[in-house]
């Protein structure tokens, strides 16, 4: 499983719907729950999103409580929050 955060727009988007439709399991999150939803229907195979805001301590501990017990690719990406 790949997890992308950052999935509900830009480069987030773009990497979900590359890995996605080489047939990747993925893991999106992003804040923005409509455009994810949005990103997720378009991306055909296994996809599973969780809306969530990572600058918020408590919504990082319901992601990684969330993340399935197994070993997968790793993939970083790094950006700067815009509201910063």
């Amino acid at each position: 499983m790949i997890l992308i955060t950052g999935a509900s727009s830009g480069l987030g988007a773009a990497l979900a719907s590359i890995y996605g439709n080489e047939g990747q399991s993925l893991l999106l999150t992003g804040r923005n729950e409509q455009r994810l939803t949005q990103v997720v229907s378009s991306i055909s195979g296994e996809v599973n999103a969780i809306a969530a805001d990572l600058c918020q301590p408590q919504e990082i501990s319901a992601l990684l409580d969330s993340l399935p017990q197994s070993s997968g690719k790793p993939v970083a990406r790094s950006s700067i929050p815009r509201h910063l």
